[in-house]
């Protein structure tokens, strides 16, 4: 049975939009920010895409109820982006720990909300970062910084000396 087109392109939307999905649950990102922001801008295309192909599903009854949701997760989905865009990650700071390590210190906040520091620990394989350990330093909540890992222990300590002396 051959697959039509219009079926093989939804698929392969479908798998981007899976695959971009993966790698932010695996915590996995471009070294640079720009083909971060690129991939996520094509995943909502391949997205918007998706969600206009279940507007044809056949009955009425059940492709337009369907599409209007995948409209209103969609809507969602961009306005969770715009605002961790905007309130998120302003800032950034990096600096290179040696062994493949690299950390990473940027702001986050609002005025009228929580306001203070995200500082993370990547570990670089060619142009993509993995992340090993994320903190929130609140500037509210001083005392829920999580346990460091064994291994990293002395990495975020450095991160902390070297992001201190950059500022």
């Amino acid at each position: 049975m051959a697959v039509h087109l219009p079926a093989r392109r939804e698929f392969i939307l479908g798998g981007f939009v899976a695959l971009v999905a993966i790698a932010h649950a695996l915590d996995l990102s471009f070294a640079a920010p720009f083909f971060n922001f690129l991939i996520v801008l094509f995943a909502l295309c391949g997205g918007g895409a998706l969600v206009l192909a279940l507007f044809g599903l056949g009955p009425r009854w059940v492709g337009v109820p369907l599409g209007l949701l995948g409209v209103c997760g969609l809507l969602m989905a961009c306005l969770w982006i715009v605002v961790t865009a905007v309130f998120d990650g302003n800032s950034p700071a990096d600096a290179e720990l040696g062994d493949g390590l690299l950390c990473r210190q940027t702001a986050y906040g609002f005025v009228t909300s929580d306001s203070g520091v995200d500082l993370a620990i990547y570990r670089r394989f060619l142009l993509v970062d993995r992340k090993l350990y994320g903190e929130r330093r609140s500037a509210i909540y001083p005392n829920g910084t999580p346990a460091i890992p064994a291994g990293l222990q002395s990495a975020v300590t450095r991160c902390g000396t070297l992001l201190y002396l950059k500022h």
